[in-house]
């Protein structure tokens, strides 16, 4: 999109879970940096997982 192919994950938006006595931090969303163009966008982080959409790593 908009010429865009390549991004970095540049920050975890993590929540505060509470599981018995323990509390744990759980990934909600990511926040993803165009490389060239440096447009951010949030996205949630199971999106990732979309192999039509999203390929891990540099591909030419």
């Amino acid at each position: 999109m908009n010429k865009e192919k390549h991004f970095m994950v540049t920050k975890l938006i993590v929540s505060d879970e509470k599981m018995g006595n323990e509390e744990t931090q759980v990934i909600e969303t990511v926040e993803l940096e165009a490389v060239m163009t440096r447009r951010v966008q949030v996205i949630d982080w199971h999106a990732l997982q979309d192999r039509a959409v999203w390929k891990q790593g540099w591909v030419a």
